[in-house]
Parts: structure tokens; C-alpha cells; sequence
């Protein structure tokens, strides 16, 4: 749970733990969300705002978040609602306090790394794409076969750094070559496509450099490259899940940097 803190400027970076005791994660959402609930109302006594809750992939801390952050609209009397509410496809949706969900991003970023070793592959444009089909990708770029069984090795999929080597590698493909027989050339497409939703997702998170502008484009592009995306084939490109929290940490991630800005 995050929260900025405005009591003194010595505090305002500070981090405030908070210890729960271990459950049997047998709990459902709506209990989840009573302990988390809890949580976030003892931050006012400590004078903090917190703005946003973020949780990893388990899907009943996402139904709590869902309880807690989808409750109403944005308050058209926000300071950030008239930069907002123009904005096509955006998420308006808040908890008390104009709060918002999140997702830890180095889970989404692993998540994306298992989808590509998954056995039976996935679709991009019609196009099966398979561990197989990508480690011949990779080879035709110059990979070593240590480099490629490294960033395929199916039984590593908790290194965040394994991770986005293997998204970047992806990104990092070039076009096919004029020879290349035809399925490769096709692959090689849907791929490069892929990428690009990789490396729209990644860059604002990994580059310290970029400008508030240049982070909302890549996000912005990110949203709309996967909803195009997944309207095609929604049940052969990714989980609905996985889809869903891409979308959340994408979406408040834009409002939390205008809500700064």
C-alpha cells in the first residue's frame, strides 16, 4: 500500500510498513478486502493519502480491489478530471477518496515472459506462435543456443531480470529477410507486433529519463495496441486476466502521474 505522506518534507519519501499475519488463503474477495480495508483507513491516523493499492496477480486480492476502487466515477469538481475525461477509453472508475488499483508491474512483467513459454503457444494475428516458433526467431538474430535456452528455460518464470531480457529480445528482432519462406516472414510480423506491446509496456518503468509527455504516449500506445489485440482473438492472445491487470497497471498509472503532475 502506498501513500504520500505531506506532514514534513523528511517524511514525504519514507516508507510505512504495515505487518499482517499470515492466512491460509482461503479467504474470499470480499473478506480480502475487509482486511486491506483496514489497513487503509489506519493510514489517515498516521495523516497519510493514499492513492493508489496495488497487489500482485491473485485473483481473489483482485476482486477485493475491485470492491475497493470501482465504486463511482471520478467527481467532475477534481482537479484532474478535465485533463481525464477526454482522454477515449479512459478508466474513471474510484474507490473513496478518488482511490485507485494497481499492479505490481514486475508481476506483469513475468507473467508476459510465461505466456511466451507456454506449451500450447498463443495467437497474434492468426498466427500460432509457440516456444519452438521463437527460438527459431532468435536464432536468425544471432542468439547463441546458451543465450536462447536461458531466456527460455521454462523453469525459471520468478526472475524479473530473465524476464525482461527475454521481452526485449523480442522487441529487438528486425525485419524478416527477403528470403525467408513465407511462415516465417508471417511470424516474424506477429512478433515484431508483440514486441512492440512489450516494449510499450516496459519502457515507462525501466527508463528514468523520459518526460511525463513521452511516458503517457507509451502508455497510451500500449492500451490501445492491446485492446486491438485482444478483440481479435480475446481467448487466444492471453488470460482475461492477464489482459485485465496490463489494463489496470496501465490506466491509473496515467491518472496517478497527472494526479503528481
Amino acid at each position: 500500500m502506498g501513500g504520500s505522506c505531506w506532514i514534513s518534507e523528511t517524511r514525504l519519501y519514507s516508507a510505512c510498513p504495515i505487518l499482517i499475519l499470515g492466512s491460509c488463503k482461503c479467504e474470499t474477495g470480499f473478506q480480502h478486502a475487509t482486511l486491506i480495508n483496514t489497513g487503509y483507513l489506519a493510514s489517515y491516523k498516521s495523516r497519510l493519502q493514499t492513492i493508489s493499492i496495488a497487489s500482485d496477480g491473485e485473483s481473489w486480492r483482485g476482486e477485493a480491489l475491485v470492491q475497493m476502487t470501482f465504486k463511482c466515477q471520478l467527481d467532475p469538481t477534481s482537479p484532474i478530471y478535465d485533463m481525464l475525461y477526454l482522454l477515449p477509453l479512459m478508466n474513471l472508475e474510484v474507490g473513496e477518496d478518488n482511490l485507485t488499483a494497481d499492479k505490481d508491474y514486475k508481476h506483469v512483467f513475468k507473467r508476459l515472459q510465461n505466456l511466451m513459454l507456454r506449451d500450447k503457444g498463443f495467437r497474434v494475428h492468426e498466427v500460432h506462435i509457440k516456444p519452438s516458433v521463437i527460438r527459431s526467431h532468435f536464432m536468425s538474430n544471432n542468439l547463441t543456443w546458451t543465450q536462447i535456452d536461458y531466456l527460455l528455460n521454462p523453469n525459471d518464470q520468478q526472475d524479473v531480470k530473465l524476464a525482461y531480457d527475454m521481452l526485449r529480445d523480442v522487441w529487438s528482432l528486425p525485419d524478416s529477410p527477403p528470403d525467408a519462406l513465407p511462415g516465417f516472414i508471417q511470424a516474424r510480423g506477429s512478433l515484431k507486433i508483440l514486441g512492440e506491446l512489450f516494449r510499450h509496456i516496459l519502457v515507462p518503468y525501466i527508463c528514468v529519463d523520459l518526460t511525463l509527455s513521452e511516458q503517457l504516449m507509451h502508455l497510451s500506445a500500449a492500451a490501445h495496441l492491446l485492446l486491438a489485440l485482444f478483440t481479435e482473438d480475446a481467448t487466444k492472445l492471453m488470460p482475461m486476466q492477464l489482459y485485465v491487470d496490463i489494463m489496470i497497471i496501465i490506466l491509473p498509472t496515467e491518472s496517478d502521474y497527472l494526479h503528481i503532475w
